[in-house]
């Protein structure tokens, strides 16, 4: 790891502390990664005394569901509905207007957050 990647919190491996603080997840798209992540930010959440508030955009297969989909009902996970979700696509290099878009496939945009996350970040 370099110097540059511990100035803004990165670690070499993620899992090796609780996550605190305001962040942004991004697992690999498969099942086991996914699962581990949302375990991981629960977990953290829980056990913090300082805010915590992570967020995720995730693949949701409906035909098979996905592996966190048991974790969608915990108390600590807000989800937003996808049409609400939007991103800017950047085209400007290619000299185009940028383009906002939702996305092509199903996903879940989740907030995994403690109280003290929610009343720090949110409100």
């Amino acid at each position: 790891m370099y110097a540059e990647d511990a100035l803004f919190g990165a670690n070499f491996d993620a899992y090796s502390v609780k996550w605190t603080g305001a962040s942004q997840v991004n697992p690999e798209h498969e099942a086991a990664a996914m699962e581990k992540a949302m375990r991981w930010t629960i977990l953290s959440a829980e056990e913090a005394t300082e805010p915590v508030l992570t967020t995720f955009v995730l693949p949701w297969w409906d035909d098979k569901g996905s592996s966190y989909a048991r974790w969608l009902s915990h108390q600590a996970i807000a989800t937003i509905d996808r049409s609400k979700f939007r991103f800017n696509v950047p085209r400007h290099w290619a000299d185009e207007q940028d383009q906002w878009r939702t996305p092509k496939r199903n996903v879940h945009f989740l907030i995994v957050a403690n109280e003290a996350g929610l009343q720090h970040f949110v409100k």
